[in-house]
């Protein structure tokens, strides 16, 4: 059986950052306890979902106090401590959020209090923990999104006089997300807001240019501004990691191999866009000394991994000598290709969620697409899912290499792909946040596949 996981809410407002929201403990003596206003955390449980989207959490306070509340971000994400009557049971995860409210709240069952009167029993974190927690509210940081500061909330309600219902779906420093709902003429409408970090900031010039070019391919983009937001409209249709059948998928990566060819001629109006420039000469000018000082990303590995990708060096440097001499221009790299960011709607292929896109060699897409393709379409057999999907991939670029040249490039693609990914986070991604730890598991992660890569390879 699934544990359902534990989620803790630290729950702030504007009049004094030093109270939290807090449950009510009634003593059910006459001691002296009665006088001393104690509480512990609202506490929810949830299956598990990624602790990024936070719509779930906002809506238990809703539901079971009516308490509006944003979720600033994430704090901290754990496993709970072993149960010693269970010993050999994984514990369930927990999460911390740290939400903000600008609503009095009047539930009997709640009030406001002091850190110190929190009973923390079973509680993975200490009152100290909170209160370094809480003082992150009026610190300045440069790298801290918009959308971590309690104000930025009311900001939002300001630009969207219109609207009547704002539901926030996500918050990480990576992005935030929110759906936005009104009425008009008997109908809701509804539209989604996100807003992205200074390094992803080409993410909705982007979309919106791709938009104007590109409207096959691209949802609608009802308008960006100078927030780095992008308003769009309900996309519909449904997302490509939901549908289970081989030919929608091969119909799909077609698509994107047929757009990534007709961006190449736009090559100077992607750069004048702010897409960042990352061929393979960048790749390989990072290349030593990423691999020579991996401790900071995969300090459980033994010693014999660390040295497989030490060992490797000289083979990638020769991969990327042999991806240069072949005839592939540089055009547009989604950078995070995964089916969730495909949508399939009618007759057609939408791609959303550019913030990781750079200019680059393009066949780094196609094993990004591919990695863990076998639990995506489980009754299919994985040769077949992989050779039809770099068929229908590689088709559109026969104009550039014959077929089997292209094939051999796509080898080549296979391993030099995860380690541009762990590139990207190490020297462009991670170095512009204030909360590492949201995204340091990617590099570990992509270097691990890398290790996957050269031993299939």
């Amino acid at each position: 059986m699934t544990p359902c996981h534990h989620f803790y809410l630290i729950v702030n407002t504007n009049a004094d950052s030093n109270l939290v929201l807090a449950q009510r403990i009634f003593p059910t003596d006459n001691t002296t306890l009665q006088h001393v206003p104690l509480g512990r955390l609202p506490n929810v449980y949830a299956d598990y979902h990624f602790w990024q989207v936070c719509e779930s959490a906002n809506q238990s306070l809703k539901n079971e106090w009516n308490v509006s509340v944003t979720t600033l971000r994430c704090l901290e994400v754990g496993r709970m401590p072993i149960d010693e009557e269970n010993p050999d049971l994984q514990p369930p995860l927990y999460y911390v959020y740290l939400m903000h409210t600008h609503i009095d709240v009047q539930h009997e069952d709640l009030t406001w209090l002091s850190v110190d009167n929190l009973i923390l029993v079973d509680t993975p974190f200490s009152h100290e923990k909170i209160r370094d927690w809480l003082s992150t509210l009026d610190e300045e940081h440069p790298y801290r999104p918009d959308w971590y500061r309690p104000r930025w909330t009311s900001d939002v309600h300001q630009q969207f006089p219109d609207t009547t219902t704002f539901e926030q779906l996500r918050s990480w420093e990576r992005s935030t997300i929110w759906r936005l709902q009104h009425s008009t003429n008997d109908r809701t409408i509804t539209r989604y807001l996100k807003a992205v970090p200074p390094v992803f900031e080409h993410e909705p010039t982007l979309t919106s240019w791709l938009r104007t070019r590109f409207p096959q391919f691209t949802p609608e983009v009802i308008d960006t501004n100078r927030h780095r937001w992008l308003l769009m409209t309900d996309y519909g249709g449904q997302a490509l990691n939901e549908i289970k059948t081989l030919d929608k998928w091969e119909r799909a990566i077609s698509e994107y191999s047929k757009l990534q060819v007709q961006l190449i001629a736009h090559t100077s109006t992607l750069q004048k866009l702010g897409i960042p420039q990352r061929p393979l000469s960048w790749i390989d000018s990072h290349l030593n000394a990423f691999l020579l000082n991996l401790d900071t990303y995969v300090a459980g590995w033994d010693k014999a991994r660390k040295k497989r990708l030490h060992d490797s060096i000289p083979l990638l440097h020769r991969l990327l000598a042999q991806l240069s001499e072949n005839n592939i221009p540089n055009t547009l790299e989604h950078g995070d290709f995964w089916a969730g960011q495909i949508i399939v709607r009618r007759d057609k292929t939408l791609f959303t969620d550019w913030s990781d896109s750079t200019l680059t060699h393009p066949f780094f897409s196609l094993p990004f697409f591919l990695v863990d393709i076998q639990q995506e379409l489980p009754d299919v057999p994985l040769e077949t899912i992989q050779q039809t999907l770099t068929t229908a991939y590689l088709d559109a670029w026969t104009d550039y290499m014959p077929l089997a040249d292209l094939q051999s490039a796509m080898q080549s693609a296979n391993i030099i792909s995860p380690l541009f990914t762990a590139l990207r986070y190490h020297v462009d991604i991670l170095p512009r946040m204030e909360n590492k730890w949201e995204m340091i598991n990617m590099v570990g992660y992509n270097l691990g596949l890398l290790l996957t890569a050269l031993d299939s390879g």
